[in-house]
This record gives structure tokens, C-alpha cells and sequence, in this order.
């Protein structure tokens, strides 16, 4: 697998049964229209064996599509899905002492404050998201930092980082303008 990192990572809007699948797929297919070639799957309303069911789903639809496609879990559990890698959350991350998975993966995660940030980079992932820059729908409770705050923050960092949080893919250009290598979202409105 080559890797070159994208502007976009879309990110799975969470589901609640194997039964929406379908709806995830037609979401999907949205996205690949528009273009996306890079899709997180996060899903954290299911339960483990819709989780698989679903998992499956979206991969056959990457792999057919030719799709990058990594998974919002703990990285043990990426070599076993035959994901590209993992994402791992801020605790995960912070948790870990090396990188977690082989260079041959995928390894990002979501941090919110330049020691995350710092952590990320010492273990040698690949990239990372910061958020929230906006404010978001799915963490209403969080105070958004705004474009000057990440840019400070990533300024401070040599990993590529990706703007989180009540984005759409117009802000984009905003994200690199700023030193970030793009965006991550669920929603992306245009």
C-alpha cells in the first residue's frame, strides 16, 4: 500500500444496528462521489458482533472501490478486520508507549492540546486530528478552539494535522492555510 495522506478523511456517522448498513452505504457511496477516497470507520453505538457485521460491509465497499479505510478502535484490533490501520482515541493514545502498529499501517488519533499532540508525534504515528477547531454537533458540551488556537497548536508539531469539528469541506483551504494537512468529519457539508 502506498501512502499519501489526503485533504479529507470522512469519518462513519455512528449507526445503531446492523440493519442500517444499507443507509451507511448510501452515505458512502455519497462521499465517493464526491470525491473522498479516505474513510474512518467509527462506530460507537453498536455492539461487537454488529460492529464485525458492519466492518464488513464497508470493506467490501472499500476494497471494491479501491477505498483507503481505517478503523476507530484499539490497534490490536485492525490486523484481524484487514483494515489499512487504526485511530485511536486521545486515552488510547496516551496509553501508548511505542506505535502500535507496523509502519505498513495506518496509525492516527484524535488529540485536543498540544501534550497529545507532542505524544502523538514522540510514538511516531502518521497523523492526527485536533479538535474541536468548530463547534460540532456530535460534542456540543466542547468549546470550540477556533483557527488561531490550531494553527498555534500545530505550529508546535512536525506531525501532519487534520482540523476536526464542525467542518465542511469548503474550509478545506482554510485548514492548509493554517499548516494543517486538511480535514476530518462526519458531515462535511458543502
Amino acid at each position: 500500500m502506498i501512502k499519501t495522506l489526503p485533504n479529507c478523511w470522512w469519518i462513519t456517522p455512528d449507526i445503531t444496528s446492523a440493519q442500517e448498513s444499507g443507509h451507511l452505504l448510501k452515505l458512502l457511496n455519497q462521499r465517493v462521489t464526491e470525491g473522498l477516497r479516505h474513510i474512518q470507520f467509527r462506530q460507537t453505538k453498536l455492539n461487537a458482533l454488529d460492529f464485525e457485521k458492519v466492518f464488513q460491509v464497508v470493506f467490501d465497499y472499500c476494497q471494491t472501490h479501491s477505498l483507503t479505510l481505517i478503523v476507530n478502535t484499539e490497534a490490536s484490533f485492525a490486523k484481524p478486520l484487514q483494515a489499512h490501520g487504526c485511530y485511536l482515541n486521545s486515552d488510547i493514545l496516551m496509553k501508548c508507549h511505542e506505535r502500535p502498529l507496523s509502519k505498513d499501517y495506518w496509525v492516527g488519533a484524535y488529540c485536543h492540546n498540544l501534550e497529545e499532540l507532542l505524544h502523538a508525534e514522540k510514538i511516531d504515528l502518521d497523523f492526527v486530528s485536533l479538535s474541536p477547531v468548530q463547534k460540532t454537533l456530535s460534542h456540543p458540551e466542547q468549546s470550540p478552539m477556533g483557527w488561531e488556537t490550531f494553527q498555534t497548536l500545530i505550529s508546535k508539531t512536525h506531525l501532519p494535522v487534520y482540523a476536526l469539528g464542525g467542518l465542511s469541506l469548503n474550509d478545506i483551504p482554510k485548514a492548509i492555510a493554517c499548516g494543517g494537512q486538511g480535514i476530518m468529519g462526519i458531515r462535511l457539508q458543502t
